[in-house]
């Protein structure tokens, strides 16, 4: 029997997050999206514009600091959404982006995102 963890080919574990950004292509258009996960891999979005798989694509989160996740678009998965067309883009990260440092290598990657989860917790409005 199959499962879902077969499947799953990912180096480091998913982290769920509902962020409004900035996607900015190789050819400087831009769209709006919803990011709604990352990790040292990659991270994945939701947006009204389709971006083909292999567009190169720098992701802007803006926190107290900008944060940018740079890479390529791996996949394109176009669903509805109460009756609008949603393209929903997995983006492998070749670098993650923050003012004082760029990280490149997976691990640094890996230790990058975990700082930028906890800047998204305590920068979240409280109830």
């Amino acid at each position: 029997m199959k499962t879902m963890a077969d499947d799953d080919r990912r180096r480091e574990i998913r982290y769920p997050i509902h962020l409004d950004v900035t996607v900015v292509t190789q050819h400087a258009i831009s769209a709006s999206a919803v990011a709604t996960e990352i990790s040292g891999d990659g991270i994945r979005i939701n947006t009204a514009k389709a971006i083909l798989p292999e567009t190169q694509v720098v992701v802007f989160i803006p926190l107290t600091e900008e944060v940018k996740f740079r890479g390529k678009v791996l996949w394109i998965l176009e669903k509805s959404e109460r009756g609008l067309t949603v393209y929903q883009i997995g983006i492998q990260t070749d670098s993650i982006i923050v003012p004082d440092r760029e990280a490149v290598d997976f691990s640094d990657r890996v230790e990058l995102v975990q700082e930028i989860l906890h800047r998204i917790q305590t920068s979240a409005p409280r109830a």
